[in-house]
Order: C-alpha cells, then sequence, then structure tokens
C-alpha cells in the first residue's frame, strides 16, 4: 500500500450538504511517522503543493459542468524520494 500524505475534495455544486460547503474544497494532510516528517515535507513543498494549486485554480475556473461532479486529489508518497498526484 503507498501512504497516502495529502488529499483534497471538491464538494460539487447539487450536493445535499451544509450550503457553506457547497463549491468548497477540503484538503487534508496526513500524518506520516516523525523520522519521516521532514522529507515528506518538503516534498509536499516541491512536488505536491504545485500540482494542489493547479487542481484547486480549476474549482474556479472551469464551468459548471465541472463544478457539478465531484472532483478529488490524492498524493502519495512513492519510495521516500517522490510523490504521485491521482486525480479520481
Amino acid at each position: 500500500m503507498i501512504p497516502l500524505v495529502l488529499d483534497a475534495s471538491f464538494v460539487s455544486i447539487g450536493r445535499k450538504v451544509h450550503p457553506t460547503v457547497v463549491g468548497r474544497s477540503l484538503v487534508s494532510i496526513h500524518a506520516v511517522p516523525s523520522i519521516k516528517r521532514h522529507a515528506v515535507e518538503e516534498l509536499i513543498v516541491a512536488e505536491a503543493l504545485p500540482v494542489l494549486c493547479e487542481w484547486l485554480a480549476k474549482t474556479q475556473s472551469e464551468g459548471n459542468s465541472w463544478r457539478g461532479m465531484p472532483h478529488s486529489i490524492a498524493f502519495h508518497l512513492v519510495g521516500s524520494k517522490h510523490i504521485r498526484a491521482i486525480n479520481e
């Protein structure tokens, strides 16, 4: 199993949830062993945040057809030197 270190979910328009969360994104950072924290932090800043920022920009720039569907992105640790993004 590849460790999940960061993920984000977009709450689509039309979902039956509290109105304050519709059209917003939830970003979660997951715990890692303390011995790996600094290395994973550097990977998140260098590799994951640029991709996450681009993904978050879509929530504002894409049309209603994109925002009408749920979207998510997850970042998994690959070995100890890279993070891989998986769009869902």
